[in-house]
């Protein structure tokens, strides 16, 4: 008597290879979230990185570095005209040299985009380039760098921008009367722990929205041209937005929920402002 020989039937063939798939899909999700992971640490590293380089540049410098450049004007004593040179921010203007009007941009000295051979200068060229260990990969995020990609911009070098409101020629007095009532003496922040552990120091640009415009990234955010921080990590369901406060420590900030785009300016300000958010705010952030 023979025995007849037992193979798979269909039904089990497809069980097995229903199986296989979702292994695999449960080997990519995970391969995927992994990859997540890693980049939003090396963007909080990166964060604190810059805060750290930004507080020794406050310690030796006497002050915080700038979130832009800006001129500074003296008499040539030779011919009795008077002269701008610029007072470089984190990031320099691109160009060098002196000129004879208050007008930079127009005649030797150009704002800084955040791609191209001109961004890497200004990085390089910036107040504290050596203190952040000279790294060009530490100036951007790589979440932020493969959406721009996508987008069509190549050679990206910066993601990451600074708070408008440090800029040196503008500040608030010791009586709170302002010369300009957007910005305040740098001085406060060193002297109000709570002040430094509520106002932005750096955040990054938005990757869902790449602007290519030549303003795009010029080294700060600024919620008055409609600038906001950029969301683009993920947490669970959520997604997060990295930042580093003016005392150096980095913070996780959820998405609001359902929040428009004059939200995300507003919570910008807020933040950019450090005098807290707004109630409405931070109950579509839980």
């Amino acid at each position: 008597m023979r025995l007849g020989k037992k193979g798979f039937t269909l039904v089990e063939l497809l069980v097995v290879i229903s199986i296989i798939g979702m292994l695999s899909a449960a080997l990519v999700i995970a391969a995927t979230r992994g990859a997540d992971v890693a980049r939003a640490m090396k963007c909080k590293t990166n964060l604190k990185n810059l805060g750290q380089a930004t507080l020794n540049q406050a310690v030796l410098g006497g002050g915080f570095p700038q979130a832009c450049s800006y001129e500074t004007s003296k008499i040539d004593l030779s011919s009795g005209e008077v002269i701008y040179k610029e007072n470089k921010g984190w990031v320099s203007w691109t160009g060098s040299g002196d000129w004879p009007s208050q007008e930079p941009q127009v005649d030797q000295m150009t704002q800084p985009s955040f791609r191209g051979e001109l961004a890497y200068e200004a990085l390089t060229n910036g107040t504290f380039w050596g203190l952040a260990g000279k790294d060009a990969s530490g100036y951007i995020c790589s979440t932020y760098k493969k959406a721009a990609e996508t987008a069509g911009e190549t050679e990206i070098w910066r993601s990451y921008v600074m708070n408008y409101r440090f800029v040196g020629r503008w500040y608030r007095n010791e009586d709170g009367s302002s010369v300009n009532p957007r910005f305040w003496k740098l001085t406060q922040l060193t002297n109000s722990k709570r002040m430094a552990a509520t106002v932005l120091l750096f955040a990054e640009l938005s990757a869902n929205d790449i602007d290519t415009s030549e303003a795009a990234g010029d080294g700060k955010v600024d919620p008055s041209n409609n600038e906001h921080i950029g969301f683009n990590h993920r947490a669970g369901k959520r997604n997060v937005a990295h930042v580093v406060y003016a005392d150096g420590h980095v913070g996780v900030l959820l998405e609001p929920s359902g929040a428009s785009q004059s939200d995300m300016v507003r919570l910008t300000e807020q933040i950019c402002r450090g005098d807290g958010i707004e109630q409405d705010l931070i109950q579509k952030m839980h």
